[in-house]
């Protein structure tokens, strides 16, 4: 069951300019005062607030409590950082949108560029993108900074929800 936007309100405060929520309440336990500033950072840097014994996204709270409904969809850090929940920072996006506003790329990822990796058969660096569920190769380059650009600007173009 979800929280409604009352009782979100009824417990806790949101900056919608800092995007930070604080306790309206003091907790049973005492620990928990008014002005104390609610949840903590999941090991992917997204704040999470327990509330009611259910443990809720900040980003979909700040969305219902702005917008008074849950969003239908995911919601889009767009300047990509997970704990910045100011209103002005989110957008609602599919699972698509969401990943074409990658800004880090995967741990697996040797290069340390988005989209770029080596090819070992032409000894160049790989630009490669994807578009749909197809991935599409850019180009080999020299260095893997010259992928790298290659990359940026094929992203910019073609992904919609990119803020690169």
């Amino acid at each position: 069951m979800s929280i409604s936007q009352d009782r979100l309100r009824y417990l806790l405060t949101y900056e919608k300019e800092t995007g930070m929520f604080t306790w309206n309440i003091k907790s049973r336990n005492g620990l928990l005062k008014p002005g104390t500033i609610a949840g903590g950072k999941d090991a992917y840097g997204y704040r999470k607030i327990h509330i009611d014994g259910v443990s809720y996204k900040a980003h979909r709270l700040a969305w219902m409590y702005e917008y008074g409904v849950w969003p239908c969809g995911m919601i889009d850090h767009i300047n990509g950082i997970p704990d910045d929940n100011r209103i002005a920072n989110l957008r609602e996006a599919t699972p698509l949108q969401n990943q074409h506003n990658k800004r880090r790329p995967p741990a697996h990822n040797t290069s340390g560029y988005l989209g770029v990796s080596f090819n070992k058969q032409k000894l160049k660096w790989r630009a490669t993108i994807s578009i749909g569920n197809k991935s599409k190769t850019i180009g080999n380059f020299d260095s893997p900074e010259e992928a790298s650009e290659a990359y940026l600007k094929a992203k910019r173009l073609l992904h919609e929800f990119n803020t690169l």
